[in-house]
């Protein structure tokens, strides 16, 4: 499998693209295409926001945080290869200059979106080569920054912490659910949230703020709510009742 031409040429073009879940094969089958975009269009900064919706409860209440994950270098190289039968080897490859390119991505990320603090997370502790030219790149980065707060944080630690208690963190640098495609069971949230990013991306934002709200307003409300929300709204009907309340809005 491989992406299409049209679609390549088309995000040549257009400098933008919505892209939908891909199943990713695990450890055998056809390369992953998540990992070919990523390589194809330098996609270095994977920008996950994650946030607790109004009306519909859950453990955390005030959740808010942002993760920005570096995607084109360390283990997402993907070199690796088998030195002996039985011995693979894979190699973590980091450079001053992807590095700063993240890290200045983050830190630009927190200005133009009202946050308040970076947190770099690394391993230097153990990869004192590899992370420690990282986190060398993040310090100097958050120089630039001083009205950001800047913070350093062991990976494990922000892991336990992140279960224990997401709120500590700002900004730290779904699936393809095969088994119900085609049913109208899905719930599309993550692909219209991913619609407002792009959209914040093209500068469109009161277009961006009329979507989000409307998907919001409709989980707060709760009447239609797909399965996995608790509700036994379809798709369609989730996406109906969205599609509403832009209207109304125009």
């Amino acid at each position: 499998m491989k992406i299409p031409s049209k679609a390549i040429e088309s995000v040549n073009t257009n400098k933008i693209g919505l892209k939908g879940p891909l199943m990713t094969p695990v450890g055998k089958g056809h390369r992953s295409l998540n990992l070919a975009l990523r390589k194809e269009f330098n996609l270095y900064a994977n920008v996950r926001p994650c946030r607790s919706l109004e009306g519909y409860p859950t453990l955390y209440e005030n959740v808010d945080v942002v993760t920005i994950r570096e995607n084109t270098e360390g283990e997402y190289s993907g070199i690796e290869h088998e030195i002996v039968e039985g011995v693979v080897q894979s190699i973590k490859l980091i450079t001053e200059e992807a590095s700063t390119r993240v890290a200045e991505f983050a830190f630009k990320y927190a200005v133009e979106n009202k946050r308040s603090k970076v947190t770099a997370v690394h391993k230097a502790n153990i990869m004192r080569m590899s992370d420690g030219l990282f986190l060398r790149c993040c310090r100097i980065a958050s120089s630039k920054y001083p009205q950001i707060k800047f913070e350093e944080k062991y990976l494990d630690t922000v892991c336990l912490t992140m279960v224990q208690d997401p709120s500590h963190y700002d900004v730290l640098v779904h699936g393809t659910a095969p088994d119900i495609a085609g049913k109208d069971l899905a719930n599309p949230t993550a692909l219209l949230l991913s619609a407002v990013m792009m959209l914040r991306h093209m500068e469109l934002n009161s277009q961006a703020d009329i979507i989000q709200k409307a998907c919001f307003d409709t989980i707060k409300e709760g009447k239609y709510r797909t399965g996995d929300l608790g509700g036994k709204a379809k798709c369609s009907e989730f996406t109906d009742e969205i599609c509403r309340k832009v209207e109304e809005a125009l």
